[in-house]
């Protein structure tokens, strides 16, 4: 069933219709190719989407604040062929909840979770443990190494100040310890707010966002050296090169994907009031400005990033290949994809008021502060959401665009 005349659904239909036609000269209705059918009917039916409630808000496992997410891979696959497709392979993901002081690991396939580590609130920073013995306190961002053997190792931060390494040993305190804005060594280094971490693919150092001092640091996963490589502490938007550039809360961030991007090239990063780009070998940092494309002019939208605010964005993805983001707003309770090289972006879910409804992404979803967001594996146009404030974990179809290279 079409959805009704006047609703966001229809809207989105009507922009979708006049995009398909605009580049065929045919533009009358019985002048339709096959083509441009197909093309409508592929981009039409994702674009309008669904937000689904995996787990959480009463349903299935009791999520409590979630905030991060990351791919998992689990140990009893390591060995199965991946062109294999008589044997389906079991895909994870690890979600700390900073209110149940956990990690929750969360089956695709089984579509349930299970506590992973922690449970317990503890403020003593571990040495070596195992994992069900482990206490954090209020644990957040998260990343996992690439290529990791069974699933590890994986990073994530405890009580905002200290970042925690998970191995086949358990777990290992490698950077932080207590509130602070201090580089230095392992124990020595100081943070104040973690709110982000990305592994590089060597797997040697860690980028870590330290919000409220408004800076990018660098650990070395070995040492445990902890070093600032951008921002001055002001509480701004302002380009720059490493310490000369300013961050207004950066938050969680994600490598450039791009098929034309160098591996550790690129670093999006998710902040207050904008999508920051920072460049590692040159240390430069800039801003993606962002052009309103919305199909509904009553949604709520991101104005300039010059003009804005408090956009609170959280979390944020890469496509690979086109390179297309995808980035959680905290501020409007809404999801949007945007192009960092032109810039343009649109809503793609969220109605733009609180809850955890399920439904159409921009009709009846709704989110409530969404935090970090990952791409489904297995080739789905599909996103899992971490709704904080909803306490749950949302499974959202993407639209087919993001993953579509024009050039």
């Amino acid at each position: 069933m079409p959805p009704p005349p006047g609703s966001r659904s229809h809207t989105a239909m009507v922009h979708l219709l006049s995009k398909a036609l605009a580049p065929t000269t045919r533009s009358n209705v019985d002048g339709l190719t096959v083509t441009v059918l197909v093309s409508l009917i592929a981009e039409y039916v994702p674009f309008v989407g669904m937000v689904t409630t995996c787990e959480g808000a009463t349903r299935g496992w009791g999520y409590l604040h979630p905030s991060a997410i990351c791919r998992y891979a689990d140990g009893d696959d390591d060995d199965v062929d991946p062109t294999d497709f008589t044997r389906p392979i079991s895909v994870s993901y690890l979600v700390p909840q900073r209110g149940a002081h956990s990690v929750v690991r969360f089956n695709t396939t089984l579509q349930k979770s299970v506590r992973y580590a922690g449970g317990k609130y503890s403020a003593t920073k571990p040495a070596r443990c195992k994992l069900t013995e482990l206490g954090f306190d209020s644990p957040t961002a998260i990343c996992a190494a690439p290529n990791p053997v069974g699933g590890i190792p994986l990073y994530f931060c405890s009580d905002y100040t200290s970042i925690i390494q998970l191995s086949v040993s358990g777990a290992r305190l490698i950077s932080g310890s207590h509130y602070g804005w201090a580089d230095g060594r392992g124990v020595d280094a100081e943070y104040t707010h973690i709110s982000g971490l990305s592994c590089t693919s060597d797997g040697k150092q860690l980028y870590v966002t330290d919000a409220e001092v408004h800076k990018l640091r660098t650990v070395n996963v070995e040492t445990g050296d902890t070093v600032t490589v951008a921002g001055d502490g002001i509480n701004r938007t302002k380009a720059g090169v490493g310490l000369a550039a300013s961050f207004n809360e950066p938050r969680q961030m994600v490598w450039d994907r791009a098929r034309s991007a160098a591996p550790d090239s690129t670093l999006y990063i998710a902040s207050m009031d904008s999508i920051r780009r920072y460049e590692t070998k040159s240390k430069r940092c800039s801003t993606v400005k962002w052009v309103w494309a919305g199909v509904d002019e009553s949604l709520p939208r991101p104005p300039s990033a010059i003009t804005i605010q408090r956009l609170s964005l959280n979390g944020i993805e890469c496509v690979p290949d086109t390179g297309m983001l995808i980035v959680s707003c905290a501020a409007t309770h809404s999801i949007y994809a945007a192009d960092p090289v032109s810039g343009v972006a649109e809503m793609i879910a969220g109605s733009g008021r609180t809850g955890f409804g399920d439904g159409l992404a921009l009709d009846e979803g709704c989110f409530e502060q969404p935090g970090g967001l990952i791409l489904c594996d297995n080739n789905e146009h599909a996103a899992y959401v971490c709704d904080s404030g909803g306490d749950r974990l949302v499974h959202l179809t993407l639209p087919p665009f993001l993953f579509v290279r024009t050039s």
